[in-house]
């Protein structure tokens, strides 16, 4: 587990982001090894937003472009 992995989640989901349903759509990753894994990181929500703003601007950018 990576904080890639978990920033590709949360880019990816689109209603919910909790480590349940996280848990339950990925093969790899339980519920338990998740919150173990976010326990110990401590990844804070504005390091999460510093990584993925970017991403999720060029997404955004490219949908309504191609919405034109």
């Amino acid at each position: 587990m990576t904080r890639l992995d978990y920033g590709q989640f949360l880019l990816s989901s689109q209603v919910n982001y909790t480590l349940t349903y996280f848990a339950d759509h990925s093969e790899k990753y339980t519920h338990d090894f998740l919150n173990r894994y976010l326990r110990e990181d401590r990844i804070t929500p504005s390091l999460v937003w510093d990584n993925v703003k970017s991403v999720g601007r060029k997404r955004f950018k490219s949908n309504v472009a191609g919405a034109t």
